[in-house]
């Protein structure tokens, strides 16, 4: 240490000529000496990673000790290479092309520690720690942005840092007291986050190829890191949340990966983190506040995809209200993008899945912690103050909705023919025997059906609803509220009928709720049949990574019988109006949400 504060400039020449003693100084000395920070620093220990040096060493097998001083050497100049790790991230010295020179052997000699790690008999732990100084400098030199896209156009190296990747598992099960930075999972990261879709696959055949496996992997290392200390470090989240948030990322993610973590509970250790991370102090120039970004990012992917409702539940139950409200006053010391994010999780995600019971019991459940004089005050000072006071507003309606109702499933289920639509009971309906999702009344009605596009969507409805499931209870309660909301807002109906189809008489009309916007938007729709007996609702729903949509049919007429309701204030009658809904609703493959909306209105001109 005194020698490189008392003569830096001849320990880096020193280093450079090959002193090992010098390299394990510069090693030791470089994160905390500035004027080891330096670019000739830096190419001090890079001229020992070069593919020359490389060759003389692979042609030194005639001499071990040679074999071995040239080997050690360019080791320790890896570790070395990571102790540059925050100078190469900060310089305003462009180190781009010093290290683009070296890259080439870098790499060469990175695979030469990971080729002779992996085929050896060392035992675990040692083999981690060999393959830790490979990611040690591959996380320091990636934290360059411009070498980071250079390095990934590298032949190999989505293998080499998989391996490494790999590796940290045995670390992390040791008995270690103090267990290092998660530097695998780091450089891991930064490779993944620039990963083609071509490397991706890569990196799944490499890891195995069984998504399972690397969801549970993946997920393995995001727990310990929590249950290994009452707080979290902000640089293991950023590392573990990191991986999950880019293998969970739609459109660029693995597609069996992303299915597999979504599937897994994911949500509530991610919930975890950011909760504990949000009683932290978090300043602009610190890690938490990057990790509260990766952390809310990662979370958008959760809500966005797979069981959407599921893992808004269990987010809500792990505390992610909580969370949020202790960020809200911290929100300038964030990045614009996650202040967004939050924003429209508090006033529109969780409005949206409030048509179902589970996440309305949820987030009554938590409520109760935000009536306290800390909270109030976070609260009302927040930007997401208004945005809060609408979503609690909208809990409390759905609450007496709930309160009101008895949400028993009374009488027969009602289904329709996938091809005519005509409403029939259950059992007086064919089922497609592939899908086992769609029903015809006829034959004849199958055969058209499947001429008219359900060949084409068969399997994949099998396969989408596989995925999404509706609890019985929350179906019900959907039942309730939307016909709560069409009754109340006849007089809006009424009006859309006049404007939109003046011609059409009103038993001749269905209404649509779209439940995917916030608030829901209201339509109505010309049936092929006038019907005075019973009335047609059409709600698109959202329920994760698609839409659903579910028809209602009333046993009276909506506009004679709504109405009577409406202007009676009598909402306990609507349990008696309206008939059961079908088990198997239609689903929507959501790639866009858009999309999704623009299908579900062009399908509206049915019955």
């Amino acid at each position: 240490m005194q020698n490189a504060q008392r003569d830096p400039k001849q320990l880096i020449k020193n280093a450079r000529d090959g002193d090992i003693t010098s390299l394990k100084t510069m090693l030791i000395c470089v994160p905390s000496t500035p004027q080891l920070q330096t670019k000739e620093a830096l190419e001090a220990v890079l001229i020992h990673l070069s593919e020359s040096k490389l060759l003389e060493t692979l042609r030194s097998t005639h001499s071990r000790s040679l074999l071995v001083k040239l080997t050690s050497r360019a080791e320790i100049a890896m570790t070395a290479l990571g102790s540059f790790s925050t100078f190469i991230a900060s310089s305003e010295v462009p180190l781009g092309p010093l290290i683009a020179e070296y890259w080439p052997g870098i790499f060469k000699w990175m695979q030469h520690v990971v080729d002779a790690n992996m085929n050896s008999r060392m035992d675990n732990g040692e083999r981690g720690q060999n393959l830790l100084k490979v990611a040690s400098a591959l996380y320091a030199i990636t934290r360059d942005e411009t070498v980071r896209s250079m390095v990934l156009t590298m032949p190999g190296i989505m293998k080499l840092s998989t391996l490494v990747w790999l590796s940290e598992g045995p670390m992390i099960n040791s008995k270690s007291t103090a267990p290092p930075l998660p530097l695998c999972s780091t450089a891991f990261y930064h490779i993944l986050h620039e990963a083609t879709p071509a490397l991706m696959d890569e990196f799944v055949n490499v890891a195995g190829g069984d998504a399972n496996i690397i969801a549970d992997i993946t997920l393995k290392r995001l727990r310990y890191s929590l249950t290994s200390c009452t707080l979290p470090n902000a640089f293991d989240v950023i590392s573990y949340i990191g991986v999950v948030d880019e293998l969970t990322t739609r459109g660029t993610a693995p597609p069996a990966v992303r299915r597999a973590i979504l599937s897994k509970s994911g949500v509530r250790l991610v919930t975890c983190a950011l909760l504990r991370l949000s009683m932290m102090p978090l300043d602009p120039d610190d890690d938490n506040a990057v990790a509260v970004r990766v952390a809310v990012r990662c979370i958008v992917n959760f809500f966005d995809g797979g069981d959407g409702i599921t893992n808004i539940r269990m987010a809500i139950q792990e505390g992610i209200l909580r969370a949020f409200v202790n960020i809200c006053s911290s929100f300038d010391a964030l990045d614009e993008d996650v202040g967004k994010s939050i924003l429209a999780m508090v006033g529109v995600t969780f409005p949206k899945y409030l048509l179902y019971h589970s996440v309305l019991l949820a987030i009554d459940a938590e409520m109760p912690q935000f009536d306290t004089q800390e909270y109030r005050m976070k609260i009302a000072q927040s930007p997401i103050r208004d945005a809060w006071y609408r979503m609690h507003k909208l809990a409390a309606e759905r609450l007496i909705i709930s309160w009101k109702y008895n949400d028993s499933v009374m009488g027969p289920q009602i289904m329709f023919c996938d091809n005519c639509q005509r409403p029939s009971q259950k059992d007086a309906l064919k089922k497609c025997s592939r899908c086992h999702i769609v029903f015809y009344c006829t034959k004849e009605c199958q055969v058209a059906g499947w001429k008219n596009g359900h060949k084409m969507a068969c399997t994949q409805k099998t396969a989408d609803q596989a995925k999404i499931t509706l609890r019985k209870r929350d179906r019900t309660f959907i039942d309730r509220i939307a016909m709560r909301d069409a009754c109340h807002n006849l007089p809006r109906l009424r009006h859309l009928a006049a404007e939109k189809l003046p011609e059409v008489p009103l038993a001749k009309l269905g209404v649509s709720i779209d439940y995917t916007c916030v608030p829901e938007t209201y339509g109505v729709f010309a049936l092929k049949s006038e019907d005075r007996s019973a009335s047609y609702i059409d709600c698109l729903i959202p329920v994760g990574e698609c839409c659903m949509t579910i028809r209602f049919v009333t046993k009276g007429s909506l506009w004679i019988e709504g109405e009577r309701i409406r202007a009676t204030g009598a909402d306990a009658d609507l349990a008696g109006f309206l008939k059961p809904s079908s088990e198997m609703d239609t689903l929507i493959d959501d790639i866009d949400t858009e999309l999704a909306r623009a299908r579900f209105y062009s399908s509206l001109e049915r019955p």
